[in-house]
């Protein structure tokens, strides 16, 4: 019996660690992760907005779609707060960091649980490239969550099923189910690079006139959706009136 109950316990108060304890770093890993400045469009007085065009390389800045904080958390709490899964949360994580291009020091420090994770590994997770993806600048943007969970950013994830694992750890995080956490971490897609903008007609994100009548861009979805020709100036999944941003977020 005591036995059985020392099973119990242990399942429900886990307090093991399943790698590295991470911690937030605000460098970009050495080996760089693609991004950068988009050198913008002219709006078609026509229209009213404009699809982007392509710049310089690397034509748009990264935006954490968990933002930083919160991503070092998630994964911290799916890998090391979890009483089930994190084992093959881990060996994702593992996967997603060697497809992205980390050293075998890095990989090799991420095993360690327990230790605090090196500055280096700390850059790779704080900055994977699964949670992040390409659009304007944040003072270019219409709305912009600063420390806050992104669904603009998430929006413009083309694949589905990353998309509905992403707000699924959003919604286990709201819910504070790390087991969940762990579940969906180890469902993530290994990326090498952030989630792309697409561009011409088909782009995912517009710059059009906002509600005070500056040029600012917001996704291609968003724009559709609020269906009066302008980039809203805030997020509009809170407005019930617009059902399909409300699903997608």
């Amino acid at each position: 019996m005591r036995f059985l109950t020392l099973i119990i316990y242990t399942v429900i108060f886990n307090t093991g660690y399943s790698s590295c304890i991470p911690k937030v770093n605000k460098d970009k890993p050495r080996a760089g992760i693609p991004g950068g400045q988009f050198n913008g469009c002219k709006i078609n007085t026509q229209t009213g907005f404009c699809n982007p065009i392509n710049g310089d390389e690397n034509y748009m800045t990264r935006h954490h779609i968990f933002d930083k904080q919160l991503w070092i958390e998630v994964l911290d709490n799916g890998l090391n707060h979890s009483n089930y899964g994190f084992d093959q949360a881990k060996e994702k994580i593992k996967g997603i960091l060697r497809f992205a291009g980390a050293s075998d020091t890095v990989i090799s420090d991420f095993d360690q649980d327990g230790k605090a994770c090196n500055s280096e590994t700390n850059k790779w997770l704080t900055w994977l490239p699964v949670n992040l993806s390409l659009g304007p600048a944040p003072e270019d943007r219409s709305f912009d969550p600063a420390n806050d969970f992104d669904n603009w950013a998430l929006m413009v994830v083309p694949d589905q099923d990353a998309k509905s694992t992403l707000n699924n750890i959003h919604t286990a995080v709201i819910n504070y189910d790390n087991d969940a956490i762990a579940q969906n971490l180890a469902k993530l897609p290994a990326v090498k690079a952030p989630w792309q903008m697409t561009l011409g007609d088909n782009a995912n994100w517009v710059k059009a006139y906002d509600t005070y009548g500056k040029q600012k861009y917001c996704p291609k979805e968003v724009f559709d959706g609020y269906g009066i020709s302008v980039c809203p100036n805030s997020d509009v999944s809170l407005l019930t009136s617009y059902n399909p941003y409300s699903q997608a977020a």
